[in-house]
């Protein structure tokens, strides 16, 4: 019998069938489950869609249409030699809502994810219901001495070199609080599993992404998300900055925050229970103030 292929940081255990549309001329693949009101997941810098597994199969159990996808440069989708940006990157959620016909969601993107989704919020509102960012990105202001050293830094045979070295000691050490039977198979996931190209396509996203990375925040524009909108980050979170979180978070028109303790970057691994009783329970609340139509799904996919 013919066994799937093992692929760095991607989980055999996924239980949804992924599929492939066209985003431009870039594969993307993605899966779709459930039915109910919809919510799009997106993944962080270097990661796929199969890192919900934990989270995507109770919100379907819990009544929800839930889709995702791998980001263009990462995954199984494809990775072209372009200029890479966030936009471009929030460009690819629109479009995969409008190949399965989804008119208005609730975008719940992880660490880059959550960037990726406000950006969608910030350019496209009309097709965001509710906001779940968690462990986000662009929550802290990098200043310019660091964001040219980090620029620098973030040459890709550089980054490639370091990835290989360190991937378990940042996995270990930075990534994750608590180890649990889910952040081990996660580890082993990403750090037995060799494959050359894996660190060579993310170094090279990474290089290109790179003035987006160390430069986009969301600081000037958070009056701008008016959508309900739920901020979780781990409390030990060594990854990413997260004294300025819930200053941000008091500034959303319609915000809620919720600490996870104990808990790393990646609460989605980590302890994807809390995030999903947090997850539901605020679309259980701020469904009541929704429009009747709001989650509806077209027909057809909208014509652009």
């Amino acid at each position: 019998m013919l066994q799937r292929p093992l692929y760095p940081s991607r989980s055999e255990l996924f239980p949804y069938d992924e599929k492939t549309f066209m985003y431009g001329d870039t594969p993307v693949m993605y899966f779709d489950a459930g039915a109910g009101p919809a919510i799009v997941l997106v993944h962080g810098l270097g990661a796929n869609l199969t890192h919900f597994e934990h989270v995507a199969p109770p919100l379907v159990a819990a009544g929800f249409r839930v889709c995702g996808l791998d980001l263009p440069g990462f995954g199984h989708s494809g990775k072209p030699r372009r200029t890479y940006s966030i936009r471009w990157l929030a460009g690819a959620v629109t479009a995969l809502m409008d190949q399965l016909g989804i008119e208005r969601a609730t975008l719940a993107g992880h660490s880059l994810g959550g960037l990726v989704v406000s950006d969608a919020a910030l350019h496209e509102p009309e097709r965001v219901e509710r906001l779940v960012l968690i462990s986000s990105a662009g929550l802290f202001k990098m200043p310019l001495p660091f964001q040219w050293v980090a620029r620098t830094i973030m040459r890709p045979g550089l980054v490639a070199a370091a990835l290989e070295r360190n991937a378990r000691r940042l996995l270990e050490k930075r990534v994750f609080e608590e180890r649990n039977e889910k952040v081990e198979r996660f580890i082993e996931q990403s750090v037995t599993r060799p494959d050359p190209r894996f660190v060579r396509d993310l170094a090279r996203v990474m290089w290109s992404l790179r003035k987006d990375l160390t430069g986009y925040h969301l600081f000037d524009e958070v009056e701008r998300l008016t959508m309900p909108t739920l901020v979780i980050y781990g409390g030990r979170d060594r990854l990413l900055p997260t004294k300025a979180v819930p200053t941000w978070a008091g500034k959303l028109p319609a915000g809620q925050l919720e600490v996870i303790e104990r808990c790393g970057h990646m609460p989605i691994i980590e302890k994807p229970e809390q995030v999903v009783a947090r997850m539901t329970a605020f679309l259980s609340r701020t469904a009541e103030s929704l429009p009747a139509s709001a989650t509806a799904a077209v027909g057809s996919a909208r014509s652009r």
